[in-house]
């Protein structure tokens, strides 16, 4: 996987019709702060292109103990959606989900194995796993898309289906195809 130094400046053009979005046209820029993986930074880019919103913002505070990767806030100010990505202990998701009661918390994984075997491994360790949703995409494809991302890229990216049933992202001439696996946190 390449390595990103400093930041990543996108124009990313998104159709999403699990969001209800046609046509959006997003501005990004994400940083890969000191310690941070060039897969995290990207799995957030994917977190922002699954969830698009136009309230939408990244690594913005909750006002919290824990700093969401991505939130969108309600009129009130507290947080309607909070995204987390790669690496998250199971200990701090429980008190993300136990503190937000109005919360969606989606947690997003490089690959379906790594989703499915952390959403396993959550089970009867949350006390509000009904909010928590797991997501995860094909093998390799989180590697194909730091490879055709670079800075000051254009990323025309479409959501498809009811429920993020696949995501196409076309970047130059490059497109990248990946079903999303999408799994609901169960109550106990």
């Amino acid at each position: 996987m390449l390595q990103l130094r400093g930041r990543l400046h996108l124009d990313l053009l998104i159709d999403n019709e699990t969001m209800g979005v046609r046509d959006a046209q997003a501005p990004l820029s994400l940083s890969k702060r000191s310690g941070e993986s060039y897969q995290h930074v990207l799995l957030k880019l994917l977190g922002f292109v699954l969830f698009y919103h136009p309230e939408l913002q990244v690594e913005v505070s909750a006002g919290q103990h824990h700093k969401p990767d991505l939130v969108r806030f309600d009129a009130r100010g507290e947080p309607v959606q909070w995204v987390e990505c790669g690496l998250i202990k199971r200990r701090k998701l429980d008190r993300i989900s136990a503190r937000n009661k109005l919360t969606f918390i989606d947690v997003i994984k490089a690959t379906e194995t790594e989703m499915r075997s952390y959403a396993r491994s959550t089970r009867g360790h949350l006390r509000a796993p009904e909010r928590v949703r797991y997501f995860g995409f094909r093998r390799g494809f989180v590697d194909e898309l730091a490879e055709a991302v670079y800075d000051h890229a254009t990323v025309r990216a479409r959501v498809t289906g009811p429920r993020w049933d696949a995501l196409v992202a076309l970047i130059d001439d490059i497109e990248l195809h990946t079903p999303v696996v999408c799994e609901l946190g169960q109550g106990e």
